[in-house]
């Protein structure tokens, strides 16, 4: 039977919130960004500061990966590379390789820690695929 990413992540919603980095630190052991971050926080208009980044990025010639939320009809909206969303196949590659970790993780951590993953390129992206900066909202 094949993992499916996507009833995996939904399971998560319910969650809420548990406060500690623990989790987070034992998925992402060992990862170190090979790209920029600009982190995007605050209360309202998040996602949309974080697209305006990446399209005036975009714009100067970079590659930018965006990790932004709510979804508004599928998970994979969420994390985008040049506008280009990530794909099934990818996503459920990546959330295989967190489920292998995962210790309750929250279904923000899980998808934090997938963006952070996908935008790094270990998944057969080419030099000049990769993003060179990302812009995240958290």
């Amino acid at each position: 039977m094949a993992f499916d990413a996507l009833k995996w992540l939904e399971g998560l919603k319910g969650s809420g919130i548990k406060p500690g980095l623990e989790r987070m630190e034992k998925v992402m052991a060992g990862f170190s960004p090979n790209y920029r971050i600009i982190h995007v926080g605050g209360t309202n208009g998040k996602g949309s500061v974080c697209q305006f980044i990446g399209k005036i990025l975009q714009e100067e010639g970079h590659r930018v990966g965006i990790y932004s939320s709510p979804h508004l009809e599928r998970m994979n909206e969420r994390i985008s590379i040049n506008g280009k969303e990530i794909n099934d196949k990818e996503l459920s590659q990546l959330a295989g390789v967190i489920t292998a970790e995962d210790d309750g993780l929250t279904f923000f951590e899980a998808t934090t820690a997938i963006s952070l993953m996908y935008f790094n390129g270990r998944w057969g992206w080419e030099a000049d695929m990769m993003p060179q900066i990302s812009s995240m909202q958290t």
